[in-house]
């Protein structure tokens, strides 16, 4: 077996010597498709990491966007309902208080009964959904001293927005921050439903101007305007919080745009690559075989003299 083997060894080389010419055209084939592919995967291989690290970084801005059209909508929806809200508690005080000129509504209701479950269901509300808000979130969203505001969103503002619209959002956030500590500082027992009064306690707020106007200053008084100009400075805020968050989702569209770009240019750029690199190690491949196929021609000529 083993001279069998050697028999055609021996056999294999001098067919080589005989086509030593062709031989040749097969190696140098050979390690030209062995360069070509080895150039390529690394073209590839670089290339290919560039665009997945786009690709990543586009989901990333695809998903950003998605959630900023969420948080607009729900934006635009509560503002909505807040202007609703307050335009129709606006109508209906200044007809109940033009009223009251008149001593109508007065001798049938206080101002506590009137003003009173406003400030409370408000004033709930609002506690409420700032404990949920600091559940939800670790923070209050309405806190100017929030890190996210202080060292994100501002100083974002700040490099990218002029100067007349960044103050028009820090002023609404100081001011929805100072209204909602005031807000809180209300004693929302004073407000809750108490057990119905006696006859003789009617009889006595009846004739009681001071309950009974809707007009006279009172500690109630003040506290449903806190309460109101507190939701008005609210829906001030969120309709500036609207359009950060637009600005943010404009950003996210341009980034989303800039990454497809960067794809495209790259993988054009990875097929030109390839091919330049074909086209270049084809042309070594080519002047090698002159060379070569020239020198067995020298040799055979050199032989045959």
């Amino acid at each position: 077996m083993k001279f069998l083997r050697f028999t055609l060894l021996q056999t294999y080389i001098s067919s080589i010597q005989k086509n030593k010419k062709k031989a040749l055209t097969v190696i140098n084939i050979g390690i030209f498709l062995s360069i070509f592919a080895f150039s390529s995967a690394l073209v590839t291989f670089f290339i290919e990491k560039k665009i997945s690290d786009i690709q990543n970084q586009l989901t990333i801005n695809q998903i950003e966007a998605r959630d900023n059209n969420i948080v607009i909508s729900d934006l635009d929806t509560e503002i909505n309902s807040f202007t609703k809200y307050l335009d129709n508690e606006s109508y209906k005080t200044a007809k109940v208080r033009y009223m009251d000129e008149f001593n109508v509504i007065n001798k049938i209701i206080t101002n506590r009964d009137y003003y009173g479950p406003f400030i409370y269901y408000n004033l709930f509300e609002l506690k409420k959904e700032l404990e949920q808000m600091k559940k939800d979130l670790g923070s209050d969203m309405f806190d100017k001293n929030n890190p996210f505001y202080v060292d994100e969103i501002i100083p974002a503002l700040k490099n990218s927005w002029d100067e007349e619209n960044v103050n028009s959002f820090i002023n609404s956030l100081n001011e929805v921050d100072e209204y909602i500590k005031k807000i809180l500082k209300i004693d929302i027992n004073n407000y809750k439903i108490q057990e119905p009064l006696s006859l003789e306690e009617i009889v006595n707020e009846t004739k009681s101007e001071k309950l009974n106007s809707l007009n006279l200053n009172s500690q109630i008084l003040e506290d449903y305007i806190v309460v109101y100009d507190a939701f008005e400075a609210l829906q001030i805020f969120y309709i500036n919080f609207t359009d950060v968050m637009k600005g943010f989702k404009g950003l996210n569209e341009s980034l989303i745009e800039e990454g497809k770009k960067e794809i495209l240019y790259y993988s054009n750029q990875e097929r030109n690559i390839i091919l330049i690199t074909f086209i270049f190690q084809f042309t070594i491949f080519l002047i090698i075989q002159i060379f070569e196929v020239n020198s067995v021609k020298f040799n055979l000529k050199k032989r045959a003299k």
